[in-house]
């Protein structure tokens, strides 16, 4: 039977043995089960049976009657019960997540054989709110109940703990944010506003970044979300669990309190705040739907807020981010959907029958393709791509996946056509490259310059064409006129006034065409 730890009686129950205390897991993880257990499973094996223990730590294995346990679940994670992701600007095959007890995860190092990715857990417990500065992994900060889990290390993480200010009152998970404009330096929030810096490798200290009280009648009040905008890194913006909200110019400083009031956090990880990524004077707020609206707006800095909830259910709501590709459409996550606000529109559930139904705990948007990234809780990490056919172009989006994006990749669906890609001498172009009209039938003769036309403006003259007795002209482009195989060419080395205003304005018309041709869609005009 199980609790916080397993118990099992090896003679009929008359004695029982725990299988492991629950302190003992962190010394072992592979070999020592989790606390909490879910539930037991056992399937017979021939003459043996398998034991499956169900831990609030993962699934465990035992082929002895739990006399030992293994530890299945710290590699090729998917169903996790995930707080959130941080996914690196940098080499977007990194990414990092935080899970209920399923630990610290990342995908560095990680072999990747599938669309569906595996994660390796590399720290054990529940970690939350992964956060960097410049959107990489050179410096990532997250946070454990009780203290702070640095990541340093794009490619090799190294991890580093920092305890939290003493005396003070803040959520569970506290909603902490990297500094923007420092990788080695990040906020924490609580009842009043600290910020930590590193002081030495794998050190770091904090200092009283605000003396602004956010609980002044001593009744619990902390800062439920942080945010600063990413168009003035002044510009900040603070809820508190209450719902209480305040902005500040100062970089956090200095705060002033808005006319109105929010939403209330949830007590284990706080609120959702997102400062628009057009507007520095756009921020919206979500939290707590259960007696008033769960999304609140403000377009003046704000010093003032109107309910924006138009479409969402009396629901939580944990997460918010907006669209990568500046179109201004809003995402939220709550307690049982994730959602989809387009300008001028009601929220929409955007889940349908592919995505699960659970908490969406957490949203980032993904700055590498025009999708946005759901952490769950229990159900993995979904991702929702705006453009899922390519049909339009995201500036860093290489639909194709041949090495270049779509703002300079001439078919970003194809990827045989690149820019600087080798022609063949087929009609199709493939180099992007419509100045090049090495590949062109301008004339429609249906032979082109590198099929050996030569003069793509007449189609009287391609290879093969029946020769004109000596005119002096190259009808068949065999390099030579029939004059040249002594047919009785004329002698005189002046052409007559007729042949020279005739071949003026054959160079001129020449000219005019090339100058008409439009090069975006490769159409000849009149």
């Amino acid at each position: 039977w199980g609790g916080v730890e397993a118990h099992v009686s090896h003679d009929g129950g008359v004695s029982f043995d725990i299988v492991n205390t629950w302190g003992s897991y962190y010394e072992d993880p592979v070999n020592r089960l989790h606390a909490d257990m879910m539930g037991f499973d056992v399937i017979p094996d021939g003459e043996d049976e398998v034991w499956y223990i169900h831990t609030d730590g993962g699934v465990y294995t035992s082929h002895d009657g739990l006399r030992t346990v293994k530890n299945i679940s710290q590699n090729g994670l998917r169903v996790s019960q995930y707080y959130t992701t941080h996914t690196s600007r940098r080499n977007p095959e990194h990414v990092a997540a935080g899970s209920q007890d399923q630990g610290y995860q990342v995908t560095a190092g990680v072999e990747q054989t599938q669309d569906v990715w595996n994660f390796n857990q590399i720290m054990s417990g529940d970690y939350a709110h992964l956060t960097s500065s410049n959107g990489n992994h050179d410096y990532v900060y997250s946070v454990y109940p009780g203290v702070i889990l640095i990541h340093v290390g794009e490619d090799k993480p190294m991890l580093y703990w920092a305890d939290l200010p003493p005396g003070e009152n803040y959520a569970w998970l506290p909603p902490i944010v990297a500094d923007p404009k420092n990788k080695k330096a990040f906020f924490f929030p609580a009842t009043q506003l600290y910020r930590y810096k590193e002081a030495g490798e794998g050190y770091w200290e904090w200092e009283l970044w605000s003396e602004h009280d956010f609980d002044p009648t001593d009744s619990g009040e902390y800062i439920s979300a942080l945010t600063f905008s990413p168009l003035d890194e002044n510009r900040g913006y603070l809820v508190t669990n209450w719902g209480r909200l305040m902005w500040s110019d100062d970089r956090g400083v200095t705060w002033n309190e808005s006319n109105d009031v929010g939403p209330e956090g949830q007590w284990l990880y706080g609120a959702a705040l997102h400062a628009s990524e057009t507007d520095i004077d756009t921020v919206t707020v979500g939290g707590s739907g259960y007696g008033n609206p769960p999304v609140y707006r403000s377009e003046d800095g704000g010093q003032n807020w109107k309910p924006f909830h138009r479409g969402l259910p009396d629901t939580l709501v944990y997460c918010i981010t907006e669209a990568p590709d500046g179109s201004g459409v809003l995402f939220a996550g709550t307690e049982t959907s994730a959602y989809r606000r387009d300008p001028g529109s009601p929220w929409v559930d955007i889940t349908s029958n592919e995505a699960p139904v659970t908490i969406y705990w957490s949203v980032e948007t993904l700055y590498h393709t025009n999708a946005v990234r759901f952490g769950t809780y229990g159900r993995g990490i979904w991702d929702y791509e705006l453009d899922p056919d390519n049909t339009n172009c995201y500036p860093v989006e290489d639909g194709d996946g041949d090495g270049f994006d779509c703002d300079t990749d001439c078919d970003d669906t194809d990827p045989s056509v690149y820019p600087g890609a080798d022609e063949a001498c087929d009609g199709i172009e493939v180099s992007c490259d419509p100045t090049d009209l090495n590949e062109d039938d301008l004339d429609g003769d249906g032979f082109m310059v590198c099929a050996g036309d030569c003069d793509d403006d007449d189609p009287s003259r391609s290879p093969g064409a029946t020769e004109i007795e000596c005119n002096g002209i190259d009808e068949d482009c065999s390099g030579e006129d029939l004059c040249n195989q002594g047919c009785g060419c004329m002698t005189s080395t002046t052409p007559p006034a007729s042949w020279v205003l005739l071949a003026g304005g054959l160079l001129m018309h020449l000219r005019r065409r090339r100058v008409a041709l439009d090069l975006d869609d490769h159409q000849r005009q009149p």
